[in-house]
């Protein structure tokens, strides 16, 4: 259940103001540059915050109380424990993988890295999360064939593709969210 928090008039309409709530590990900064263009994008949308640790995490959470946490990235321990975080305390969490879970990326280092990862965390994180963004229909197929959650939406990446410019990105993101 989505809870929008906030209500602004603009141009004498009535908009709901969603809180989102971004979480990515710090040096990601791929991660970090999307999360500004989209930021950027959805003013009008959404108040958003972002952090890149734990603690300032569990104070947003707590302090701010965002309707829905959005995880960037994957094979970091802390963005599952900050999917967990949020699960306990009934908020929606979305992730991107951001190409991390492309079939090529997942033959990396799969006896040693990825397998206990998704045996130990990973799956279960991706199977809790109220949506998957894939940035790409390869990445979608992929996610799909694998069955790590049902919930799979394809969201271009303005910052690597002229096929979709920011705001467009951004609205499909809203529309996600609104879900």
């Amino acid at each position: 259940m989505l809870f929008l928090t906030k209500t602004i008039s603009f141009a004498n309409k009535n908009i709901l103001i969603m809180k989102v709530l971004h979480f990515y590990k710090k040096t990601d900064k791929r991660a970090e540059q999307y999360i500004s263009v989209l930021a950027g994008a959805i003013k009008e949308k959404a108040e958003y915050k972002y952090c890149c640790n734990l603690r300032t995490f569990h104070d947003e959470l707590k302090n701010w109380n965002p309707d829905i946490v959005h995880l960037h990235g994957c094979w970091h321990l802390s963005i599952a424990i900050a999917a967990k975080i949020a699960a306990q305390k009934h908020i929606r969490t979305v992730i991107t993988p951001h190409g991390q879970l492309e079939p090529w990326i997942m033959g990396q280092h799969r006896w040693t890295e990825k397998i206990p990862k998704l045996i130990t965390y990973q799956y279960r994180t991706l199977q809790k999360a109220s949506a998957i963004f894939a940035m790409g229909r390869m990445e979608a197929n992929y996610l799909k064939a694998k069955n790590y959650n049902p919930n799979i939406e394809i969201v271009l990446n303005s910052l690597i593709t002229d096929s979709i410019n920011d705001k467009t990105m951004a609205q499909q993101v809203i529309n996600v969210y609104r879900k």
